[in-house]
């Protein structure tokens, strides 16, 4: 496959930048990886090296895991998926290109103007929205993120307990979409030789990441991060 280093340079980064805010590897892998390839192809290299990213921070943190938490978003979640990953497969990849660029610009205006603003309740039926949700975005968009982020920083009580339970939703998803693409969809024999090297690339940048974003401020990484999706996501609407 060409351009496999600029490839594996932004699996790295977006690695990077999970190991330390919790989330953030599909938002900025799905910025960037669409420029070099289709949606599809861009979801498979993604969900290979993400499993790499999201086990670590989970086998690093499990103690803190609240199973209970967990329960109701993902059930909901894996039936998202499912939905989101058969419309994506049956999508012709230059509309898709332009939902994707839609969802991006919306999502970073959320963050930039809202997320301060808007209080999640601690409920299950918000869990449930936000399980279906994450499991729609992750399975279309690849970007679970935003809305159980949303739900487990206002469910949870500590920053551990929320970063493990995070990546345990994201571990359990990342899993589901892999079993679905092995299972339904015929992987291009340069993608499979393509994933050795992301994968190797995730874990440098999640090794990087936790030695370096030590000293970060999470608000500017954030900042970067939103940019990142309004100028990807204005690129794929007007490209």
């Amino acid at each position: 496959m060409d351009n496999v280093v600029l490839i594996c340079v932004i699996v790295m980064a977006a690695a990077f930048i999970h190991s330390f805010a919790g989330f953030g590897f599909s938002i900025i892998a799905m910025a960037l990886l669409p420029m070099l390839m289709s949606v599809i192809d861009s979801m498979m290299l993604l969900i290979f090296a993400n499993l790499v990213t999201v086990a670590y921070i989970t086998v690093k943190y499990f103690r803190y895991i609240n199973f209970r938490l967990l329960i109701v978003p993902v059930v909901l979640s894996l039936a998202g998926n499912y939905v989101g990953l058969s419309c994506l497969v049956g999508f012709d990849n230059a509309f898709a290109i332009k939902i994707l660029g839609s969802a991006l610009v919306l999502l970073s205006a959320y963050f930039f103007f809202f997320s301060k603003k808007i209080k999640i309740p601690d409920n299950q039926i918000f869990a449930s929205i936000a399980g279906a949700a994450s499991g729609l975005m992750s399975g279309f968009f690849s970007i679970p993120g935003p809305p159980i982020v949303l739900y487990y920083s206002a469910a949870t009580k500590q920053k551990e307990e929320y970063l493990s339970t995070l990546q345990m939703f994201f571990l359990v998803n990342t899993i589901f979409k892999i079993i679905f693409f092995v299972l339904s969809y015929k992987i291009k024999m340069d993608i499979l030789c393509t994933i050795p090297f992301v994968v190797v690339s995730a874990g440098i940048g999640v090794l990087f990441g936790n030695v370096v974003f030590k000293k970060t401020s999470l608000g500017i990484l954030k900042k970067i991060i939103y940019l990142v999706m309004t100028i990807s996501g204005i690129w794929y609407i007007v490209s």
